[in-house]
C-alpha cells in the first residue's frame, strides 16, 4: 500500500509554522520553556543566597525563610535548595576554613554576597553531588551578574577559587 497524500515542497515546509528555520527542522511539540535549565540552577543559587541572607542579616529562621524562598519551586528544586541551605549551615566552619586555605587574602567585608556565593560553589563541590564544572558554571555567572560592578569583577577570583577546590 502507497501513501496517496502529496508531499510537501520545500517552500510549503518552511512556510509551515510549525518549522524552526534555525534548526532547519520541525518544532518541537509543546510549550517554550521561559528559561533554560542553566537559568533556573541560576535560580536556585540565587534563592539559596536568598535564604542565607535572610538567616543571617534579617534573623529568620533556616526553615521559615526556606519555605518562603521555595513556596513557588516544584518538589525536587526544593529538596535541592533545603538540602544546599542546611549543608551550608552545617558546614560553615568547614567552609570558611577552606576558604581560608585557597585565598591568599580575605575579600573586604563589603564582598560578603561573592564570598557566600563561593562558598556555596565549594558545598555542591564537596558535600553534594552536583557536577563540579557545573558549580563552578553557575557560581561564576551568578557572581558575574551581579549589580555591584566590584563584585561582578569577582569572577575570575570565584572561578579559579572553586576550580582550585576541585584539585
Amino acid at each position: 500500500m502507497t501513501d496517496k497524500t502529496p508531499r510537501k515542497t520545500i517552500y510549503q515546509t518552511i512556510s509551515d509554522p510549525k518549522f524552526d528555520k534555525k534548526k532547519r527542522r520541525p518544532k518541537q511539540d509543546g510549550a517554550p520553556s521561559s528559561y533554560s535549565e542553566k537559568d533556573k540552577g541560576i535560580e536556585m543559587r540565587r534563592a539559596a543566597l536568598a535564604i542565607i541572607e535572610a538567616v543571617f542579616d534579617g534573623g529568620q529562621m533556616l526553615d521559615v525563610a526556606q519555605k518562603l524562598e521555595g513556596k513557588e519551586l516544584d518538589a525536587r528544586d526544593q529538596a535541592f535548595l533545603k538540602q544546599l541551605t542546611t549543608l551550608y549551615f552545617r558546614k560553615r566552619g568547614s567552609l570558611r576554613w577552606a576558604l581560608r586555605q585557597l585565598m591568599e587574602r580575605a575579600l573586604p567585608v563589603k564582598m560578603i554576597a561573592v564570598e557566600r556565593l563561593i562558598e556555596l560553589g565549594i558545598v555542591q563541590i564537596l558535600f553534594m553531588r552536583t557536577a563540579d564544572h557545573a558549580a563552578v558554571d553557575q557560581s561564576v555567572r551568578l557572581i558575574g551578574g551581579r549589580r555591584n560592578a566590584s563584585e561582578s569583577n569577582m569572577k575570575g577570583l570565584a572561578n579559579a577559587v572553586l576550580r582550585n577546590t576541585i584539585r
